[in-house]
């Protein structure tokens, strides 16, 4: 099974979904230039999706590592796991990647580099959940290599594995002492006999132990039977290679290769990456900063819009004149609209006129006629809301068009 396929299908379908949704921000606030409120709700709606769709995406990756480990041995999967996060400067991928290291020593056998790794790595401010993985691990290696060679010894680690499910503290407990029985006092345990686990390496662990304990316990037939099974999977396991060693030297030596715990596992492991719990180097992935740069600088955009929306529209436009030979526009400044709180006054060619404006909806009433003021960004548009193609325009000092249209530089389409 390619696990690295599974991998980039996922970070494919995440990045171009999350390049989407910022592209419909985008969208949205062009569409909605005006209204701040909106733009506000379309912002945290994208974060939220974005949050919500990486959350999901996580799930789906979890479910599919969960088919592979439940399906295979997974050998490869934390091998590939290793490699994709032991060369990142995160914390939180440098984490990753010596779980994965330790899972995979232990599957080839490699137990001092699990004790060590373990040890190194409950230092490093991790969450719970992996601290009790690292006990329980680093516990299974010292019996595996032998590092653990008295019950007193075995109660004291178990005093450091905490659970809030007391049947499986119990559970756990049993299976330790199993082990230690089993690998230490060298007594029958029958507790693998009736253990079951979701994960195709765990079973196979278990069987690795019920063979050993039908071995202790004199069945050989039945012991031989179950290391033939055992034999079958991938001979870079310790489990699989332990097994087939008995088989080669027909019961003899399996109890010194116990005790000496390792065989030669150098080929599995001289190509992976050194990994160092490293301080994160700054200015690494710049594109991850953008993502959080964008929605920030749209955020501003959407403040700035509503403060403008709330800055006052009162004071003084200029009528905008266009010259159709120059295909430019300026202002006539003997012409113009002053706008004062609940005022409005208009001087135009019939003279300079007072009126009462409604803010509210930025009209007034002249000659038992409605004219709306449409205001954006420093200019009035003045419609006769009764004749249609009577409206004037206007451009207040406060725009950043004003300078424009004083000179004259303001181009006109028609």
């Amino acid at each position: 099974m390619d696990y690295k396929r599974i991998w980039k299908k996922y970070t494919l379908i995440s990045r171009i979904t999350t390049v989407l949704l910022i592209i419909l921000l985008f969208f949205l606030r062009w569409l909605f230039l005006e209204n701040s409120t909106i733009q506000l709700i379309a912002l945290v709606s994208v974060v939220g999706l974005v949050l919500i769709l990486k959350n999901y995406l996580n799930s789906l990756l979890v479910g599919e590592t969960q088919k592979i480990l439940k399906g295979t041995m997974g050998l490869d999967f934390w091998y590939d796991s290793i490699q994709r996060y032991g060369k990142s400067r995160r914390k939180k991928n440098q984490i990753n990647a010596r779980i994965a290291s330790i899972t995979y020593a232990y599957m080839i056998g490699d137990f001092p580099s699990v004790i060590s790794q373990a040890e190194e790595l409950q230092f490093a401010g991790i969450r719970k959940p992996y601290l009790d993985f690292l006990w329980f691990i680093s516990l299974k290696a010292s019996l595996l290599s032998g590092k653990i060679i008295s019950k007193d010894d075995l109660l004291k680690s178990l005093h450091y594995l905490n659970f809030k499910d007391e049947k499986a503290k119990e559970v756990e407990q049993r299976e330790f002492l199993a082990m230690y029985d089993i690998l230490v006092e060298r007594k029958p345990n029958d507790f693998f006999n009736q253990a079951t686990a979701p994960q195709a390496f765990e079973r196979l662990e278990l069987q690795y132990f019920k063979a050993l304990n039908e071995l202790i316990k004199g069945n050989k037939t039945q012991s031989q039977n179950l290391f033939e099974e055992i034999a079958q999977e991938d001979e870079r396991l310790y489990f699989v290679r332990m097994a087939r060693q008995w088989l080669g030297n027909k019961g003899e030596g399996v109890t010194k290769n116990l005790e000496q715990g390792l065989e030669k596992i150098e080929p599995l492991t001289v190509d992976l990456p050194s990994l160092e719990l490293e301080t994160p180097k700054k200015n690494k992935k710049k594109w991850l900063w953008l993502l959080l740069i964008i929605p920030a600088l749209m955020l501003l955009g959407i403040i700035q819009t509503t403060i403008d929306e709330k800055k006052s529209d009162d004071g003084i436009y200029y009528l905008i004149v266009k010259n159709q030979s120059t295909k430019t526009a300026t202002i006539d400044k003997r012409f113009w609209i002053k706008i004062d709180g609940e005022q409005i006054t208009l001087k135009d060619v019939e003279g300079e006129h007072t009126y009462h404006f409604d803010s509210q909806n930025d009209e007034f009433t002249k000659d038992s006629e409605i004219y709306s003021c449409m205001l954006h960004d420093g200019t009035l548009l003045l419609v006769n809301d009764g004749i249609e193609n009577e409206q004037a325009e206007y451009v207040s000092p406060e725009s950043s068009w004003y300078s424009g249209y004083e000179q004259g530089k303001v181009k006109i389409e028609k």
